[in-house]
Parts: C-alpha cells; sequence; structure tokens
C-alpha cells in the first residue's frame, strides 16, 4: 500500500481512538515497527496532537481533535477529481447546489505550483463531450434530498388524466442528456 493511501487509512483507523499503541498499527496495516514510527510521526507532521506515554500501559495518547479535516490526494488523484468535475461542468443542471469554478479553484490552491501546472496541462488537453441536457429539470436536489432520506414524493402529471401518486425513489441518473430515476409507487407496493 502506497504511503500516502495507508496514512489516510490511519486517520481513518485513529478518528475514533483516544490511545495506541504502535502494535495496533503494525496489525491493522500489516507493517513493520520501524515503518509504525514514520507513520507516527508523518502523522504528526500532518497535524494529528498526539503524545507518548512510557509504560506497560503506555503508547499513543491523541488530544480530542477532528482528525478528518485534511485528506491528502496525489497529483494523479486530484487530476482525476478535477476531470471528473470538468465533466460534471457539461450538465447545465446538477443535484448539487455547488460552484465548479469554486470546487477547482480550492483544490488546485491546496497544491504545490509545479504539481498545479502538471495538473492544468493534463486537464487542458483531456475533453469530456457528452449529450446536452434536452430539458431543464427543477427539482433534482428536492429529489436527491428524498432518496437520500428515504423520504416519499407526492408526484401529480398529466399525460391523458392527471393523476397524483406518492412515490419511493431510490436512486438518480444521467443518460443521453435525460435524468432519471428508480422508484416505486409506494401505495401499491410495485
Amino acid at each position: 500500500m502506497k504511503k500516502d493511501l495507508r496514512l489516510n487509512q490511519e486517520l481513518l483507523f485513529l478518528q475514533d481512538r483516544r490511545q495506541f499503541q504502535l502494535k495496533d498499527l503494525m496489525t491493522e496495516f500489516n507493517i513493520s515497527k520501524r515503518m509504525a514510527l514514520r507513520d507516527v510521526e508523518a502523522l504528526e507532521y500532518l497535524g494529528v496532537a498526539l503524545y507518548a506515554e512510557a509504560g506497560r500501559a503506555g503508547g499513543y495518547k491523541l488530544l480530542p481533535q477532528n482528525l478528518l479535516t485534511r485528506i491528502y490526494f496525489s497529483t494523479d488523484e486530484i487530476t482525476a477529481i478535477l476531470f471528473a468535475l470538468k465533466s460534471l461542468k457539461q450538465l447545465s443542471v446538477t443535484p448539487f447546489d455547488h460552484s465548479y469554478a469554486n470546487m477547482m479553484s480550492k483544490l488546485t490552491d491546496s497544491l504545490s505550483e509545479k504539481q498545479q501546472q502538471k495538473v492544468i496541462q493534463a486537464t487542458s488537453v483531456i475533453n469530456y463531450y457528452n449529450s446536452y441536457q434536452i430539458n431543464q429539470p427543477t427539482y433534482l436536489s428536492q429529489l436527491l434530498a428524498a432518496i437520500l432520506n428515504e423520504a416519499q414524493v407526492t408526484v401529480t402529471y398529466c399525460q391523458f388524466d392527471t393523476v397524483t401518486i406518492t412515490l419511493q425513489f431510490l436512486d438518480l441518473f444521467y443518460r443521453d442528456g435525460v435524468w432519471f430515476s428508480h422508484g416505486y409507487d409506494s401505495q401499491q407496493n410495485n
């Protein structure tokens, strides 16, 4: 496992702990004592507040903090994320009310100048083409919230007659310029 990936996994592993010993890291991540010591040093450098306590019941004590405030990505990972954001810009409407330019700026600002140049170069030569959206969907963010909260949605539509039904939506997907959702009529269970 690469060091940056292992350090992120160790942050997740330590998230709810108040203390740990080197053998915990060694066992969980199948690493040597020497590597575990280097990882503890790297975690301190990343901002994890901890101190060593000597003795039989010693080990490392963690000060209360939010360990997941920082996530470190490699240049290739950030390039992949920025490409994904660039592809989402092709959609005029998404269920997320966020500025992709703002997110891209935040990600690139966390990089060194050399990494920024590499990412800009890669994303400038990779392009994504997709079908343009046929209709502008109005309620995507509310639909996503209903899916995540497992809430039922009452829908009224007019095709031949005016019909009102209560639906349980299951997911959202985008294909050929149109947003779709799987769901079922919660009153008829079909």
